[in-house]
């Protein structure tokens, strides 16, 4: 069990990956609410991926995964709609007529505050799907540096580099394997972070 980024604020979207889980099937869903860890709370309904339900104790809501391989991926958030204040995530896999015995994870939402001169900074990464090299575009207002990071859906990263923004680079496939990627930008000075969901082919 994994999700990215590490440690998201309000303004990040969350993806959570099970990974070699052989008790996940398509009938599995993420049983999920808000609030404390002790305190399940519904979230709001501006919050639900496509295909989620109201659980009976109207406390948490069940949200279909999408598989890629051996692994089952889903998208929470941005958390910053004004209609509900989220600070914390709470979550456990439903297989259908089975629950994970790892008990329940919590994810901890921060508050983003955007507290430095605001900057814009833009991530164009094509073809996606890719199959021998991909484009890798960075344009930043602050011509920061950034650290790139490639990862695997397992959390393994495969690649790392240190890139100039509003310059343009190459990736070349070499030998990563087909599949789903992350592609992590992280600015120098401000840590903040952009994440490209992308696919090799």
């Amino acid at each position: 069990m994994s999700w990215y980024p590490q440690y998201p604020t309000t303004n990040d979207v969350i993806t959570i990956v099970v990974n070699n889980d052989t008790s996940m099937t398509v009938a599995s869903r993420l049983h999920w609410g808000v609030g404390s860890s002790s305190n399940w709370v519904l979230p709001n309904g501006v919050y639900y991926p496509e295909g989620t339900t109201i659980w009976s104790d109207n406390k948490a809501v069940e949200s279909p995964f999408t598989q890629s391989g051996s692994a089952w991926l889903i998208n929470l958030g941005p958390f910053n709609n004004p209609a509900q204040n989220v600070n914390n995530i709470n979550f456990v896999l439903h297989y259908g007529s089975t629950w994970s015995n790892q008990g329940d994870w919590h994810i901890p939402v921060t508050q983003y505050v955007n507290v430095e001169t605001p900057s814009e900074t833009s991530l164009k990464f094509y073809p996606n799907p890719m199959n021998d090299y991909a484009v890798i575009e960075i344009n930043d207002s602050e011509n920061a540096r950034f650290i790139v990071s490639l990862k695997d859906i397992s959390g393994r990263s495969v690649k790392t580099d240190i890139f100039e923004s509003n310059s343009k680079y190459i990736l070349n496939r070499n030998n990563l394997k087909s599949g789903i990627y992350l592609l992590e930008l992280t600015n120098e000075i401000s840590k903040k972070t952009i994440i490209q969901k992308i696919v090799i082919q």
